[in-house]
């Protein structure tokens, strides 16, 4: 636990956003009220920290406003939308792949993960398979976290602690 574990910051979840009328993802939102969502914080003078950093013992500077937004599965949009979006106005998230979804149709590729973690961005874990962790048993829930965590590791160069 890092000295900060009484600080409280809010936590942004994100799942896809879309362009237009349709919306085929269950917990999707429009792009242009995630870009609505960023600009009112930035406004408001909040800055953003990545939940990895957070946890691992960023010093938040005194009277200033924090935000901590984060991305889970890994959509196509995370890249295409949200990530022109947190760069616009400053912003970093972490962003939680389902790593055997990477590569797939309207899934981030290994190459925009790459861009999205050099432009300052945090990418963890959210499972291999995308499954429900509660659901399964003591073998399949460590394959899911130990190989999710391996590939990103090796793939990506970088280290992931955390899983959402």
């Amino acid at each position: 636990m890092n000295n900060y574990s009484h600080t409280k910051i809010p936590i942004l979840l994100y799942h896809a956003l879309f362009e237009g009328k349709g919306n085929a993802e269950k917990y999707a939102i429009r792009a242009s009220g995630f870009e609505h969502h960023m600009n009112y914080l930035s406004e408001k003078g909040f800055k953003s920290i990545s939940f990895d950093a957070f946890l691992n013992g960023y010093q938040p500077l005194p009277n200033k406003k924090y935000i901590i937004i984060t991305f889970d599965d890994g959509n196509s949009s995370d890249y295409s939308s949200a990530f022109p979006v947190l760069k616009k106005y400053d912003f970093v998230a972490t962003f939680f792949v389902s790593v055997g979804r990477i590569g797939d149709h309207d899934y981030l590729g290994w190459g925009h993960l790459r861009e999205m973690i050099d432009g300052g961005m945090s990418v963890q874990s959210h499972g291999l398979n995308h499954l429900f962790l509660s659901d399964l048993g003591k073998d399949s829930l460590r394959k899911e976290l130990t190989e999710s965590k391996t590939i990103l590791e090796d793939k990506l160069s970088l280290t992931v602690d955390f899983v959402s």
